[in-house]
């Protein structure tokens, strides 16, 4: 639990494991210039667990600006969520 709570939720599995007391960091799937996260999605509706899945990746690399881009709409500008932390 302490590790889910230090990462946050909606990593991959091997992100959550101890390798000699350290924690194994995610594998992003897109990033800009080091500048910005892209995480894609195709569902028919954007949860919260989406949103912090971006933001455990975000926390995570230190780069804090990032895209949630879900594909599943109609039109794609409908589809994009930015979030920043500061």
């Amino acid at each position: 639990m302490h590790v889910h709570s230090v990462l946050g939720p909606g990593l991959l599995e091997s992100a959550y494991r101890l390798s000699r007391s350290r924690i194994t960091k995610a594998r992003l799937r897109l990033v800009v210039e080091s500048l910005v996260i892209v995480e894609v999605k195709s569902v028919q509706a954007v949860h919260p667990v989406h949103q912090a899945q971006l933001l455990s990746y975000m926390r995570l690399s230190g780069i804090g600006v990032g895209l949630l881009i879900n594909f599943y709409v109609l039109h794609l500008r409908d589809g994009i969520k930015r979030l920043v932390v500061g």
